[in-house]
């Protein structure tokens, strides 16, 4: 779900709950209650699947609503609305774009070395695998930051060449890009793979992703910076050294 809907049914949630708020009764004797208890039901129950979806069950957020659910009182549901008010500012201002940005960091991080500790062992087609991984995803990220919802869906070189249709890449780029389409196909397709690998093939898994290949190892990256790194860079996201 978009953030953009994700934040409106939120504030909508909150507005539900503040007009439950006024169908408050009590008593000295039988203590309080909600005049619709299906709908404060329904609220609560559309509010904690709604935090899970973003944080899980173990998030602060979605355990304080379990909590002042249990509580069951006017000042309760006043503060579930507050949470729910709060998740949605948080939406609006972007910082769920943040959370999920770090968790693509981490990930990428983790493929990316992985890729390279392969690469170090002469395990060519697992590196391939990981380093195209980010690589196609970054890429494909790129295209969504810059209004391709659908990239996800579309082949590797048809999102390349949409980039460089609206100039968010240079023909430099893009043609760098579409010559990692072999390796990207081969990869992703296990036929391909042992057609496409020799004991000369492991620099085509090192240069595009981790730098230039050395005999025994791999190379300090060089100053030009990988092309997953630099598309990374585009989006957003950098990579991180463990």
């Amino acid at each position: 779900m978009r953030p953009d809907t994700l934040a409106a049914n939120l504030t909508a949630l909150a507005t539900r709950a503040q007009e439950l708020e006024g169908t408050w009764k009590n008593s000295r004797t039988a203590g309080g209650w909600f005049d619709d208890k299906a709908a404060y039901e329904a609220l609560i129950t559309e509010a904690l699947s709604t935090a899970e979806h973003i944080y899980g069950k173990r998030h602060a957020h979605h355990q304080r609503i379990v909590y002042w659910y249990n509580k069951h009182s006017l000042d309760d549901l006043r503060a579930v609305r507050g949470i729910l008010e709060g998740i949605a500012a948080n939406i609006e201002n972007g910082f769920l774009t943040t959370l999920t940005t770090k968790v693509a960091i981490d990930i990428s991080t983790d493929f990316l070395a992985t890729a390279a500790a392969f690469v170090e062992a002469g395990d060519k087609d697992p590196a391939a695998v990981l380093s195209c991984c980010v690589l196609e995803d970054s890429v494909k990220r790129l295209a969504k930051k810059f209004g391709n919802e659908a990239a996800k869906d579309q082949e590797f070189s048809v999102v390349v060449n949409s980039l460089l249709a609206q100039k968010v890449i240079e023909k430099s780029t893009h043609s760098t890009l579409q010559s990692f389409r072999g390796l990207r196909n081969a990869a992703f397709h296990a036929s391909g793979m042992r057609s496409l690998w020799s004991p000369s093939d492991v620099a085509d898994v090192c240069t595009p992703v981790l730098g230039a290949p050395r005999s025994g190892g791999l190379a300090p990256r060089p100053s030009g910076a990988p092309m997953a790194f630099s598309v990374l860079a585009k989006v957003g996201i950098g990579i991180r050294s463990r």
